[in-house]
């Protein structure tokens, strides 16, 4: 068989393995032809295959079942065949029903759901329904082997945040999926009327709506967050590291001196107006201080005049070191998106442009 994967540098190369390698599950119907290729992701160690990746036919990555994850791996000997032999599941919920998680989670929650309406998060990863109550329920799943702290416990540790404007936790539910190797999860919080500022994370063109008192909202907020004690990390000096040393080479020190909690999703998709909202806690933690208002600015390059905006609002943070090694490593991130995956392409021309001038910056402030 054949697996076609990112590299450390973001090329997709294909490895090939016997067809006597057994994937169970999903991809038991195309074990007995060879040279089939696959996308496969990996996380801590352990490859995931996502599905049929038809490169040969020139089929872009974006248009691909699936996506690299990560790519923290080295030769095709690592892949062993008993990580290869457990139990995946592939699951997109756009296209996948899943009537028994409803089910359950209506049980366990005793609230209705508008099952007619649907919403869905990046991936068909997640789905969201207004309830019988007037309040929002988000359903999402991750294979059993991921299950970690910084990606499943999010949304209980944010509901003790104070000072932040974010729907409220009103209860959860999660199980064990042993049918299909995954860990479901549902979170019920208050629901938040006001639209998303975007529907997608990046914009276009300036978003009507935001006044002055919906910036200082925004600004309040990440202000009281940063304030919070926290254990959570949301991204680590590993990442950032790599990612710096890949664009920049030797010219940055990637050593980030301060550190600070942060949404670390801070986009137009995740904003709502005109009454500000931050939705989506899954990842929060510690991470470079200014990530947010980095992440925010990126997200704005498409229009000078509103990143302009985010970059005076968070000008304290952003100015200093740190908040400059965010906004390199958030232009760096995207790049790879766009490159790897086809993701906000209209972004690529700005991000490298900052980019570029970020390492100049940087590499001045040896």
């Amino acid at each position: 068989m054949q697996f076609v994967v990112e590299s450390t540098f973001g090329v997709p190369k294909k490895y090939f393995l016997r067809s006597a390698v057994r994937i169970p599950g999903t991809f038991r119907r195309i074990q007995e032809r060879s040279m089939v290729p696959l996308l496969v992701y990996c996380v801590s160690g352990v490859f995931y295959p996502l599905g049929v990746a038809h490169i040969e036919q020139g089929v872009p990555l974006s248009a691909l079942p699936g996506r690299c994850q990560r790519s923290d791996f080295g030769a095709v000997g690592s892949l062993s065949r008993s990580i290869l032999s457990e139990r995946i599941t592939v699951l997109d919920l756009r296209e996948t029903p899943v009537p028994d998680v409803i089910d359950r989670c209506v049980a366990a929650l005793s609230v209705d759901l508008d099952i007619e309406h649907p919403a869905f998060g990046w991936g068909g990863k997640s789905m969201g329904f207004g309830t019988s109550r007037g309040t929002w329920v988000k359903i999402l799943f991750r294979p059993a082997s991921q299950i970690n702290e910084r990606i499943w416990t999010g949304e209980e540790c944010a509901s003790v945040l104070t000072g932040v404007s974010k729907p409220r936790l009103l209860g959860s539910v999660c199980w064990l999926d042993d049918a299909r190797g995954l860990v479901w999860r549902a979170d019920e919080t208050t629901r938040v009327e006001a639209p998303a500022v975007s529907s997608t994370p990046e914009i276009r063109e300036e978003p009507p709506g935001l006044t002055v008192e919906w910036w200082e909202s925004l600004r309040g907020s990440l202000g009281a967050l940063a304030e919070a004690k926290t254990t959570r990390v949301a991204v680590r000096q590993d990442l950032i590291s790599r990612r710096v040393r890949e664009y920049a080479g030797p010219a940055v020190d990637p050593a980030v001196d301060e550190w600070l909690p942060a949404h670390a999703d801070v986009h137009w998709a995740n904003l709502t107006a005109p009454r500000m909202v931050l939705l989506d806690w899954e990842g929060w933690g510690l991470g470079p201080r200014g990530l947010d208002g980095a992440t925010l600015w990126a997200f704005s390059l498409l229009v000078p005049a509103v990143a302009g905006q985010v970059a005076d609002l968070f000008a304290d943070d952003l100015a200093c070191r740190s908040g400059a090694l965010a906004r390199l490593f958030m232009c760096v991130e995207l790049l790879r998106m766009c490159r790897n995956f086809g993701d906000h392409p209209d972004l690529a021309e700005p991000l490298a442009r900052e980019a570029d001038r970020l390492v100049i910056e940087l590499s001045a402030r040896k």
